[in-house]
């Protein structure tokens, strides 16, 4: 005897709704999350689904609401714990709403941005979350100027879609990366390089402001030979600290503008037999477990990405209630960290005034 379970046909509503007592409309509307359904409706519709093995066709679904469920997302490398924790707080608050996630990789690549926000288009997702690789790729611009759904940029800044129904989740950047330096030339450094991502992207050009404000403020000149921006890579991180530390006077301390930035940065660090806080200072935006198990607590800049994750699908839902206004976009700070890796200069004696004043007030 076959298993009713697994009929030979597709179970309709109809069928549903006999094996229920209910009307068709009635399984529609409980599987459309409608608020007009009791509860003692809802529970007899989805027994009797379950016994049937009912699956809903959500395309059809989609082709008569005009809406899918699903909002698009975009990262650049879902294998990063930064990431990883955005979505997870993005996907747990839109799984609540009823909504599901669709989930792409750019892997660093604007062009692969471009195809991922068009296929997504095509497949009618009702909203996109995009960490976009860069803000002026033309054919970015592009996709993002054809789309009529509700857009939430991670971290991301684009005047040319002010028209649009786009807003941000955005982190405060200078603050973590001014503290951070701010720490570096209390503590004696004169030397400090920056080595952070591209110039096209919001994130850099904060810790990059950031940077040039501690100088400022310690009343240190800016050194443009110690000022790295081109990539997030593990590799480029290495590549830009092996270089610096190659030249004549090389920097005594380094803040890294990302995880992996950071982990070639260090990789560096030992091949040339430095060790860090003893002579030469590292601190890194973002932090990942395998990184506390250095030997010496790492000083950071941190950020709640799983908040950065929510933030950011509260603010599509909020985008997808019919008539609802643009929300501002949502702030979420970055504190500096101290740690053991970024200590004095060995036999630097400090005189200028400590411009740590207001270091962690937020």
């Amino acid at each position: 005897m076959s298993d009713p379970r697994l009929p030979s046909s597709r179970v309709t509503v109809k069928q549903v709704a006999e094996a229920a007592g209910v009307a068709t409309s009635s399984v529609s509307r409980v599987f459309a999350r409608h608020p007009d359904t009791s509860k003692r409706m809802r529970a007899r519709v989805l027994e009797a689904a379950n016994k049937l093995g009912y699956e809903p066709d959500l395309l059809a679904r989609g082709l008569r609401s005009g809406r899918t469920a699903t909002i698009g997302f975009v990262v650049r490398d879902i294998s990063s714990p930064l990431f990883g924790d955005i979505v997870k707080g993005a996907e747990v608050k839109l799984r609540r709403a009823g909504y599901s996630i669709l989930l792409a990789n750019s892997d660093g690549d604007a062009d692969l941005d471009t195809a991922h926000i068009r296929l997504f288009n095509r497949r009618r997702v009702d909203g996109l979350i995009l960490s976009l690789e860069s803000e002026s790729n033309p054919s970015t611009l592009r996709a993002l100027g054809d789309l009529r759904v509700p857009v939430v940029l991670l971290d991301r800044e684009i005047p040319s879609l002010q028209q649009q129904r786009v807003t941000a989740v955005l982190c405060d950047h200078r603050t973590g990366a001014r503290d951070a330096v701010s720490e570096m030339i209390a503590v004696g450094h004169r030397r400090i390089a920056l080595i952070t991502g591209p110039e096209t992207i919001r994130p850099s050009r904060e810790r990059l402001a950031g940077y040039l404000e501690a100088h400022r403020s310690g009343s240190l000149p800016v050194v443009d030979e110690f000022i790295r921006l081109g990539s997030h890579s593990e590799r480029f991180g290495r590549r830009q600290t092996l270089d610096l530390l190659g030249g004549a006077e090389p920097p005594t301390a380094l803040l890294a503008g990302g995880v992996q930035l950071g982990i070639g940065a260090l990789n560096a660090l030992s091949e040339v037999g430095l060790v860090p806080g003893s002579g030469f200072s590292v601190a890194v935006s973002d932090v990942i477990p395998a990184l506390s198990l250095l030997s010496h607590p790492l000083a950071v800049i941190r950020r709640d990405r799983h908040r950065m994750g929510e933030a950011a699908a509260g603010l599509m839902l909020t985008m997808l209630k019919d008539g609802a206004s643009l929300p501002e976009p949502v702030s979420v700070p970055t504190v500096y960290s101290p740690g053991q890796l970024v200590a004095p200069v060995p036999g630097n004696v400090t005189t200028v005034d400590d411009p740590r004043e207001g270091v962690n007030s937020q």
